[in-house]
């Protein structure tokens, strides 16, 4: 497989829309409309203690920098799969979403013995994210 010309053949706009649209479904998933409630609960942050709002930049940044190493890896398979279609690249993202995001993620909360409504609630998010970032950087050529 010759990986110079796939990545030469990155759409890096469409890469940086799928980090984008990645970090705007969390700021709606984890927003009070859907689960920012039951989340904040479950891992124990008071959602108006000003202390939890240290740090919060940075973390923003370094998970839109994940969002966006995602979708290049997302970019670069889904290139070399030679996939066209928002269904192939649905299915792409559910698959990749289930057996490399829910697995690795899983490890962790099997090791941290975290809630199984946490596990639901992060998992779905990234499940989603994962077959979101797919179709943008597969479709948009």
């Amino acid at each position: 497989m010759n990986y110079t010309h796939h990545f030469m053949h990155l759409n890096f706009l469409a890469i940086a829309a799928g980090a984008v649209a990645y970090f705007l479904l969390g700021a709606i998933w984890y927003s009070p409309i859907l689960f920012a409630k039951p989340w904040a609960k479950i891992v124990g942050m008071g959602m108006n203690d000003p202390n939890n709002r240290k740090g919060m930049v940075a973390m923003m940044v370094v998970s839109f920098v994940c969002f966006f190493i995602l979708a290049v890896g997302m970019s670069f398979l889904s290139h070399a799969l030679h996939l066209q279609t928002w269904v192939s690249s649905m299915r792409f993202g559910l698959l990749t979403g289930v057996c490399f995001g829910i697995t690795v993620m899983s490890v962790g909360f099997i090791y941290e013995k975290r809630s199984m409504m946490l596990y639901v609630i992060d998992g779905v998010y990234h499940l989603i994210g994962s077959m979101i970032v797919a179709i943008i950087v597969t479709v948009w050529k």
